[in-house]
């Protein structure tokens, strides 16, 4: 499985939607990486309009079309904490013994592995 550029990753808004730019891009000799960029074009017009009322199609769009790139930027990090929190859960789990099979921990453990899988593209296997 290929990995994903380390971040950070960030965005800016363009003409024509946003741009991430992946800091720590690919390198071929070990050294520092080139910056790679992912430049996410919208398929309708949803750039934010302040002459229009907040729930104008064209602002809820736009602030839709945001939040999905801060999510995108926000992945590594997210990929991170999900690691972290199934490895602190999975010892909490050990401390328990049997009185585990019931409790919420096993419950957060599915789901972060579930997520990680979906990452890894395991989430049908």
């Amino acid at each position: 499985m290929a990995k994903h550029t380390k971040g950070p990753w960030t965005y800016e808004e363009t003409d024509e939607g946003h741009l991430i730019t992946l800091e720590g891009g690919l390198s071929n000799n070990g050294g520092p990486g080139i910056p790679s960029h992912c430049e996410i074009e919208y398929n309708h017009l949803c750039f934010y309009e302040d002459n229009y009322p907040e729930d104008a199609p064209c602002n809820v769009q736009a602030r839709e079309a945001e939040a999905n790139v801060r999510l995108m930027c926000a992945a590594p990090e997210l990929l991170d904490a999900c690691k972290a929190v199934l490895a602190e859960q999975k010892d909490f789990c050990r401390t328990c013994g049997d009185s585990c099979d019931d409790c919420s921990a096993n419950e957060v453990i599915k789901l972060v592995t579930k997520a990680i899988a979906k990452y890894e593209g395991k989430e049908h296997a």
